[in-house]
């Protein structure tokens, strides 16, 4: 498949907590990410256009948006879902490097 992607995804297996407004935060895993957003491996994804508030534990510091240790704290937008989990886009990060 050639995908045509503008920015560099990172194949990196972390934490991350989503919650959806008004529903309990479920706990999973991400397969990637990217500075526009992140790849989560869920048995149970969202609808696509869902808004949700993500925090995703990173391996190191100092980086925008951080809050509490190492947790980017981040809104993001559900654009699709595929077998195994869905792709979150974030909002408001225009400024944001990996």
């Amino acid at each position: 498949m050639n995908e045509n992607r503008s920015v560099e995804r990172f194949i990196l297996k972390l934490s991350v907590n989503i919650k959806k407004e008004n529903t309990v935060a479920e706990s999973a895993w991400t397969k990637d990410i990217s500075s526009n957003g992140v790849f989560v491996l869920t048995p149970n994804p969202l609808e696509p256009g869902s808004r949700v508030n993500l925090e995703v534990k990173l391996p190191f510091r100092s980086i925008v948006n951080m809050h509490e240790k190492n947790i980017l704290k981040v809104r993001g937008k559900v654009l699709r879902v595929d077998k195994g989990g869905m792709a979150i886009f974030f909002e408001g990060m225009d400024d944001f490097y990996l």
